[in-house]
């Protein structure tokens, strides 16, 4: 019989947390700790006896819908394999969190909340505010989300109150939709209409400052003022020019091995057109560390497509140097940054791209796992990121695409 009561209390406490009312924080870049309109989880996991656990909080006493795209890899151990993508949308009751598990869309009380992923599947979740039409994208910076991966048996054996289970709990990242009214407060409502692409509605999701689209107000559905809808001053907020990450050493042989962990990255792209049959994200992942002493260590990259994974520890450069363990890193703990470049290395097609991810650390000798969603570090000034979309699909309906081919 499977059990979810060694979740119950965290879970709990975790959503009181953010069912707190807060203020919207418009900083112009996205980060893991405020609310925000558009939400990016880089690593939702149901492969390998996995199960995840999504979040998502409106803090406003208003009802709204959101929309989302599931990023799936078609082989979930491969960071180059081409992937399939699934949408759909609900709606999230006012001052009220949505939980439901990513494999089957359902609530713990097995009711349908969501479209889900499937089982054995690793990919990568987006959801952002729309209208209740579900073709317009809204501002709404009232939206946070976290994701809980549980990996392990969720039976209690006879007689006990303990499921061997081990679990660990990240933030989204969050993106703020800058709009200002005429008295130069924040205001909800609709900041950027449909664009008409050869015939067909296309919305696209600038993250930039001055978007240059001009909104028309036959677009401003109540109980949004027109007036709000000339406005250009509204975006969202830019990507990260980097995501940072600091470590603890992997062992490399060591007799002694407390205080080291293995790390596993999760990287998505920051960007994101999902108007068309395929979804071309090659990139070459390019890491430069820091050991304590301030040594610099450059050299060690990776390909990818699509929302992707790594095992730190497994990562290696010219005569199998593995940067991330204590052998080479000469130090107990280090810092570390990701970027995603265009290189021929990785395919004629790879392209610059910025990133989001999370790293899980898992202490040797413990069962326990920890994670950080990164630290932003910069913003995009020059090439801005965006999520373009196609508003196709009713309420609670998927549709599957190739992505990523």
């Amino acid at each position: 019989m499977k059990s979810y009561k060694f979740l119950l209390f965290v879970m709990t406490l975790l959503v009181i947390m953010a069912s707190s009312p807060g203020l919207a924080q418009i900083t112009g870049r996205a980060d893991a700790s405020k609310e925000g309109s558009l939400l990016i989880w880089p690593t939702v996991q149901t492969d390998s006896g996995k199960e995840t656990y999504i979040f998502i909080n409106n803090s406003s006493p208003d009802d709204v819908f959101v929309k989302c795209y599931w990023e799936v890899k078609d082989i979930p151990a491969d960071p180059t394999s081409q992937g399939l993508l699934f949408n759909f949308a609900m709606q999230l009751f006012g001052s009220s969190p949505i939980i439901f598990r990513a494999s089957d869309g359902s609530s713990l009380d097995d009711l349908g909340v969501a479209a889900g992923m499937g089982y054995s599947e690793k990919g990568a979740l987006k959801c952002w505010a729309v209208d209740d039409t579900l073709r317009k994208q809204i501002s709404w910076n009232h939206l946070s989300g976290f994701a809980i991966i549980v990996q392990g048996d969720n039976t209690l054996p006879a007689g006990t109150e303990t499921a061997t289970t081990s679990a660990w709990q990240y933030s989204a990242w969050r993106f703020a939709a800058n709009v200002i009214d005429s008295s130069g407060a924040f205001a909800d409502g609709f900041w950027a209409g449909p664009v008409v692409d050869a015939g067909e509605a296309v919305n696209t999701m600038n993250l930039k400052a001055s978007p240059t689209t001009v909104v028309d107000p036959a677009n401003c559905d109540r109980p949004y003022n027109e007036s709000g809808c000339y406005l250009p001053n509204a975006a969202y907020d830019s990507c990260p020019k980097y995501v940072t990450f600091d470590f603890l050493a992997e062992p490399s042989g060591e007799k002694k091995t407390d205080g080291y962990a293995f790390n596993n990255l999760a990287i998505v792209p920051c960007k994101a057109d999902l108007t068309g049959m395929t979804l071309n994200t090659k990139t070459q992942l390019v890491y430069t560390i820091w050991n304590e002493k301030g040594v610099q260590y450059s050299g060690l990259y990776q390909c990818a497509n699509c929302a992707y994974t790594a095992d730190l520890g497994s990562l290696s450069v010219l005569r199998n140097q593995k940067l991330f363990q204590m052998k080479i890193l000469r130090t107990p703990s280090g810092h570390f940054r990701v970027a995603g470049e265009g290189s021929s290395v990785c395919g004629a097609d790879a392209v610059s791209t910025p990133l989001l991810g999370v790293m899980s650390s898992k202490l040797v000798g413990s069962n326990d796992i920890v994670a950080v969603s990164g630290t932003a570090s910069g913003k995009e000034t020059s090439d801005y990121g965006y999520i373009s979309w196609v508003p196709t699909g009713a309420y609670y309906q998927s549709m599957r695409l190739r992505l990523c081919q």
